[in-house]
């Protein structure tokens, strides 16, 4: 169960920081996932690109973060060799980025396609360059999760990465139950980031 997020941000530790749920941790719980999210005390939410796709029925929470990679159509990816299906792709985030300044957020994410090739790491390095620049035009950090078994599987890779893009609009995404996964530690993770580190 959800512990109480109020009570968590009474804790000095927390001050500075807002806790967030991924709105999709609910399914399958709640028939109203934000509801049940506000009553357990939150006062913000991640959300999918494909969330909340009303633009005239605003969330009821604040959103922390979007995944813009969420929905990509199936066989596509922001790796992608073919460039019909490339431009498709960059089109749906495009769009979703779109959504994601709609919903007023100051990050939002994408994650590595499954292909761990240097070249389908440098196509996904090329799409996440344009993908910043629109960003930046909403105010809107973008940040790369770290992804076992995917392009980018450990904090180090995605650092490195974006370290040789040197985008001044791209920032590390930690997810520290992947850093489980990969075999890092999360608060060297941290300090390895340094102004890198985007969103935890």
């Amino acid at each position: 169960m959800i512990e109480k997020a109020d009570q968590q941000m009474t804790n000095p530790q927390f001050a500075g920081m807002h806790l967030s749920c991924c709105i999709w941790a609910m399914e399958g719980h709640s028939e109203n996932p934000v509801a049940a999210l506000i009553e357990a005390g939150y006062r913000y939410m991640d959300i999918r690109a494909t969330d909340f796709r009303d633009i005239d029925a605003r969330p009821a929470l604040s959103v922390s973060s979007v995944g813009l990679s969420f929905g990509i159509p199936d066989g596509h990816s922001l790796d992608d060799s073919d460039m019909e299906r490339s431009i498709e792709t960059g089109r749906h985030v495009r769009n979703a980025l779109e959504h994601a300044g709609w919903c007023q957020v100051t990050s939002a994410y994408v994650v590595p396609g499954f292909d761990t090739s240097s070249n389908a790491v440098a196509r996904f390095a090329g799409q996440l360059v344009h993908l910043a620049e629109q960003a930046s035009e909403h105010d809107i950090k973008i940040c790369v999760e770290h992804f076992p078994g995917r392009g980018l599987p450990t904090v180090a890779a995605t650092l490195s990465l974006l370290r040789d893009i040197g985008h001044p609009n791209l920032y590390l995404l930690l997810d520290t139950g992947h850093t489980q996964i990969s075999g890092e530690d999360p608060a060297q993770a941290v300090n390895d980031a340094g102004d890198r580190l985007g969103y935890v």
